[in-house]
This record gives C-alpha cells, structure tokens and sequence, in this order.
C-alpha cells in the first residue's frame, strides 16, 4: 500500500509539473556539523605552546563555515552548483565547501538522467546516474520550514571508500506547496521542492525560493569531461584513495 501511495504521489507531482512552465530559483546554505573535530582541535591548542601549530589548527576549525548554493529549475530540467570556487593556495579553505558542492549536477526528471561535472584527480568527469536509483521511504511526519508545511522523507546513500562501502541514512523534508520534484545535491524524484535535507554531518537549508521570475532562467547541460558511471568513478577513488560521494 505504500508503495502505490508513493507510485501515486509521483504520478500527480510529475502530470502537474508536465502541464505547467515553471522556473524555479532556490538559495541554500550547507553547513557542515563536525563539534567533535572541533572540540578536539580546541583542546590540543590549549594544551599546545606552538603559535604556528595553533594557527594551523584554528584554520582547519574555521573552514567548516557555511556555504551557499544555488539550484535552477525550468520544466523537467534542474541544475545544482556552487557560484563561488573553492580558493587554493594561500587564499582560505573552506571543508563545507568541497564537500558540499563538488561538482554541477545536472537532472532531468523525465529522462531520468542525472550528470555530475567534476573537476577531480587532475581530469573533467560526467558521472551518469539515473534518477531512479533513488528510491525514497515517506513518512507521515510534518514541519514548517518558513511559509511552507514540509513532510518527510528518507533515503539511503552508499559510500564507497578505502574502509570499504557503507551506508548512511539521508532525511528530507520537501513542500506540496512547490510542485516540482527537485533539491540540493543529486537528490530529487520526490513529489515536490526538496527544502531541507541531512546527510551524515552535511546538511542542506532553503532559505529564499523564487518562483517564476522576472529575468530570463536558462539551463545548460553540462558536456565536458570523460562520461563515466558512478561505480567506474568509485573504483578510480579507490585507487587514488579518495572518497566523492
């Protein structure tokens, strides 16, 4: 039964978002909650008489700050990125940000095609993905996220590292009252707008939603780089021992 409910939602949301001309613009800020690292470096710099090494370490502690992050939605199309690069050299670091917005992700919902443009060990990738590997659980619980009343969701992603491959559980609340089945990151293919979503230590907040706006929206589809699938890019990582999930 619930999954003809789900099967159910997704047709409505999909029909409606397919009879409408819809634009979206959606901020989000990511932030990245990591009290145990930062409890750790903040006792070590107490204890520690080095200037130099306390610099370094309050650095690493600042570069967990917040991130903006942007996610363009026209029609059947959505594309997620980050508007300011990650700085390198002697300009800060940010951790939220490299994790939090690796890569563009381009999706569209009705050829279930989804594409991450990376920049990643030295090379450009498109990782394909469909959207249907998302296979998402709805529950009945419900919150208010600014004006809007949100329900959750809940999904699983698999991590694939040198420790092995595991899994983590993601949360997401996401509002009926914007009809089109899009979010942060990769994750989409919900009955509708995506406002909040936990991932591990990583999570994603809406803070300003745009619907059809004044200036002219475009989404382009992002071409350069090798197309390689998520398990050929997770066997690289393996190899180089790195992690992008």
């Amino acid at each position: 039964m619930k999954h003809l409910i789900y099967v159910y939602l997704s047709l409505i949301c999909v029909s409606a978002f397919s009879q409408t001309n819809r634009t979206i613009l959606v901020e989000y800020q990511a932030t990245l909650d990591d009290k145990s690292l930062n409890e750790g470096f903040e006792k070590i710099i107490k204890k520690d008489t080095n200037a130099l090494y306390a610099k370094t370490l309050k650095s690493i502690i600042s570069a967990t700050e917040p991130v903006k992050l942007y996610l363009k939605v026209v029609n059947s199309e959505s594309l997620f990125f980050q508007e300011e690069k990650m700085e390198i050299g002697n300009k800060k670091l940010n951790i939220t940000s490299i994790i939090a917005g690796k890569g563009t992700i381009y999706t569209n919902i009705k050829s279930k095609e989804q594409l991450r443009a990376i920049d990643a060990y030295g090379k450009d990738f498109l990782i394909k993905r469909s959207t249907d590997s998302l296979v998402w659980k709805l529950h009945k619980e419900t919150k208010t996220i600014g004006q809007y009343l949100c329900y959750k969701a809940t999904t699983v992603n698999v991590v694939v590292n040198k420790k092995g491959r595991h899994e983590e559980e993601v949360v997401a609340w996401y509002t009926p009252q914007v009809s089109v089945p899009f979010g942060p990151s990769r994750y989409c293919h919900l009955p509708s707008l995506i406002l909040e979503l936990q991932k591990g230590k990583l999570s994603y907040k809406a803070f300003k939603v745009v619907i059809n706006p004044e200036r002219i929206v475009e989404i382009t589809k992002p071409t350069k780089g090798k197309a390689i699938t998520k398990e050929e890019f997770d066997v690289i990582g393996l190899e180089m021992s790195l992690d992008y999930n």
